[in-house]
């Protein structure tokens, strides 16, 4: 059977599973508020099934789908049981939706079938053009849980960051570790058997300069104590974590953050970090970290490079379920420095089961000084490309750190310039210019550079092409070239 029939008819079968549960969902006594928007949602999601299915037998590509009701209604995240909530109906309803605009434009870059493609097009314009009214659904879902369930707890579904203090504010940063847990508020370098999941609280302080966690212990004696502390960890159990991070910030903004942190990093400062990167890239929505088993020190290089291999398959599951269980319209990755070694694996493994019905697609991948085999790189690096609505490569011809890589192993890395890395689906950015080699020996330079950081916000928020970048100018031919900072 040919796959882009059987993948366009479990799709159009997707469409009439949710239009047939929204139905349900609007008849029920506690979604009477959301009704019609409910009924409404439904009817658009049948005539989108009709008109794939209309193309389908037009292009003679109809075919019978492969999957169950329940197989589908898994697939897009709606369940196989009715929700028992008006804020578990709303977050269902925003997860399909989503999840159906990702199946849709997936099948869109595949098909060569031209008026399977338009017809696609159409559909994908349909469900861009109902978030907003998915979004306010969702929000009045949680409003109204909140004037009936009060203030909720940390162990429920995550209470709201405490209000800003004088000297700083609070902030909330989510995590998966595959360390082990000491009590208290800290993980060891010591390897898990199994994933946890939780939250830290974090206090960021004004005083503290953008790009940095906190002065060196000679400089607080002039400045001050301008340090990101960790003042809680929490532990969640799955089910309640992922529930807690799809209500997280209220879901003013619909959008992830994920950071995973490279070598040499404790799960405090991988915390502290996370943190950081949230205050300086002015994100509002939801942020994570997952925290690989680092040794957090310098002499223990090998060690980590152990820790990150054996933590891939962690990753890739930690992205795919954030991805597919959150209800956030886009989740977007910056990996730093050995961190890029345990995405690129996860990322390409992703992408190797692309053509099953659970494809996930991110949105910005950045990737930060990866220490990385430059040839293993390019070989893998095209799924970045694949998977993501733009990827981002940033280097360094004076990352000393990298330069201290490339001798251990001698081949060069990924994140090192030269040579410049330039490859399809990824776009190259050299930060030699402005790296002063101070921040970690020239390699914290992402995440402690504030031009570095308004170009990452830059990408964040707008998608915005690297020529129409301020501060960025071709340092290559076009096409086919790389860019610099000016």
């Amino acid at each position: 059977m040919d796959p882009i029939s059987g993948a366009l008819a479990d799709l159009t079968f997707s469409l009439t599973v949710a239009a047939n549960a929204y139905e349900r969902y609007a008849k029920r006594e506690d979604s009477q508020a959301l009704a019609a928007r409910l009924n409404e949602l439904a009817r658009e999601r049948t005539r989108d099934a009709a008109r794939l299915r209309t193309v389908a037998i037009e292009n003679d590509v109809s075919r019978d789908p492969t999957l169950s009701s329940d197989q589908a209604a898994q697939l897009i995240g709606l369940g196989t049981t009715d929700p028992t909530s008006l804020r578990s109906i709303a977050f269902r309803v925003q997860r399909a939706e989503n999840t159906l605009a990702r199946l849709v434009s997936h099948l869109q870059s595949v098909t060569s079938y031209h008026l399977v493609q338009t017809a696609l097009a159409r559909v994908r314009q349909h469900l861009d053009q109902r978030k907003d009214d998915v979004r306010e659904m969702r929000a009045i879902a949680l409003d109204a849980a909140r004037r009936d369930q009060g203030p909720m707890d940390m162990v429920g579904y995550g209470r709201a960051a405490p209000a800003a203090q004088e000297d700083g504010y609070n902030v909330r940063v989510w995590f998966a570790t595959n360390r082990t847990w000491t009590g208290g508020k800290t993980f060891t370098f010591e390897r898990a058997s199994h994933v946890q999941h939780g939250s830290c609280d974090l206090f960021v302080p004004h005083r503290r300069t953008k790009g940095s966690t906190g002065s060196p212990w000679p400089w607080r004696l002039v400045v001050g104590d301008d340090r990101i502390k960790l003042s809680a960890v929490q532990l969640l159990n799955p089910k309640t974590f992922w529930s807690a991070v799809g209500s997280a910030d209220g879901q003013s903004a619909h959008e992830a953050l994920i950071h995973i942190h490279g070598y040499n990093t404790s799960f405090a400062a991988a915390a502290a970090r996370t943190a950081q990167l949230k205050v300086d890239l002015k994100h509002e929505g939801p942020t994570a970290f997952f925290a690989w088993p680092s040794f957090g020190n310098e002499l223990s290089y090998t060690a980590d490079e152990a820790a990150i291999e054996g933590s891939e398959q962690a990753i890739r599951e930690f992205l795919v379920d954030f991805a597919q269980c959150t209800g956030v319209t886009a989740v977007h990755i910056i990996a730093h420095s050995m961190g890029n070694r345990g995405l690129l694996r996860a990322v390409d493994k992703i992408a190797q089961g692309a053509a099953a019905a659970s494809a996930v697609r991110f949105g910005q991948i950045i990737l930060a000084a990866p220490d990385v085999d430059s040839s293993l790189f390019q070989q893998l690096a095209v799924a970045y490309g694949q998977l993501s609505q733009r990827s981002t490569l940033y280097v360094a011809e004076n990352d000393r750190a990298l330069g201290v890589s490339k001798g251990i192993h001698q081949f060069a890395r990924a994140g090192r310039a030269p040579p410049v890395i330039v490859l399809p689906g990824v776009d190259t950015i050299n930060v030699t210019r402005i790296n002063l080699g101070l921040l970690g020996f020239g390699h914290g330079y992402a995440a402690g550079l504030a031009t570095v950081l308004d170009d990452i916000r830059e990408l964040l928020v707008r998608n915005t092409d690297p020529d129409l970048r301020a501060g960025l100018r071709r340092a290559g031919p076009s096409p086919g070239g790389h860019w610099e900072f000016a």
